[in-house]
């Protein structure tokens, strides 16, 4: 069973988002409350964009707050995919300057 606090959450709205597709909506939740007995913060960013009668959503967060950033380029890179999905392309299988990790044995 979830037991939340109260006044655990607090919502800060609408957090920025670059201009991608039709409609874009972008929410930061933050939760505070106990992880054992240690106070603790989760940031979490929401963002969901429209392409027509198509969306995407986008999350991005943690213990350690989120980078702003990160979720505009998740949201950029995202809709791009989908963008080239809906037009009949295959989108590369990593976003440009991204690299393979090596494999480990």
């Amino acid at each position: 069973m979830i037991r939340h606090p109260p006044r655990a959450a607090r919502f800060l709205a609408p957090t920025s988002l670059p201009k991608a597709g039709d409609s874009r909506q972008g929410l930061r939740l933050t939760l505070q409350g106990p992880v054992g007995s240690n106070p603790a913060t989760l940031t979490l960013d929401l963002a969901a964009v429209r392409v027509g009668t198509n969306a995407i959503a986008v999350t991005n967060g943690g213990l350690g707050g989120t980078a702003a950033d990160s979720t505009q380029q998740a949201v950029a890179l995202g809709t791009r995919r989908l963008k080239d999905v809906l037009a009949g392309k295959t989108p590369a299988e990593q976003p440009p300057g991204q690299q393979e990790s090596p494999t480990r044995p």
